[in-house]
């Protein structure tokens, strides 16, 4: 089963946030756990936490896209 979720340049680095780590965990429990597969809704760059995500068999899909 497919499970998407999303984030934004602009918003991952926030510093009341650690949206990285809370990505990470919940991305690691997904695929330790269940039969999730992860796809990223990413609008901005290209940047090093993406090729980590895709490390860890992360889909990332950027703008501009067609969803089907």
């Amino acid at each position: 089963m497919n499970w998407y979720f999303a984030i934004s340049e602009s918003s991952i680095d926030r510093p009341e946030h650690e949206w990285r780590d809370m990505i990470r965990v919940a991305v690691r429990s997904a695929i330790g756990s269940t039969d999730l597969k992860p796809h990223l809704l990413y609008d901005g760059g290209e940047n090093p936490f993406l090729d980590e995500l895709r490390g860890l068999g992360v889909t990332v899909i950027s703008p501009p896209c067609q969803l089907l």
